[in-house]
């Protein structure tokens, strides 16, 4: 909540208005999102890979 906040005031001290400052703060939490997406998704697969393979089971 708080860098929601920060990036408003930065945005208001370099002059950007506001549809400008939603905008920016969009498309940064948009790629950070899309990057954990990936990151869990992958991480699922192999999960599951090695649930399938008998390896969980043998790590555990």
């Amino acid at each position: 909540m708080s860098d929601l906040l920060d990036s408003f005031f930065v945005g208001t001290m370099m002059g950007m208005g506001p549809l400008d400052m939603v905008n920016a703060i969009e498309s940064g939490i948009g790629g950070t999102l899309g990057f954990l997406a990936a990151v869990i998704g992958l991480g699922t697969i192999l999960g599951k890979m090695m649930e399938v393979s008998g390896a969980a089971e043998r790590i555990a």
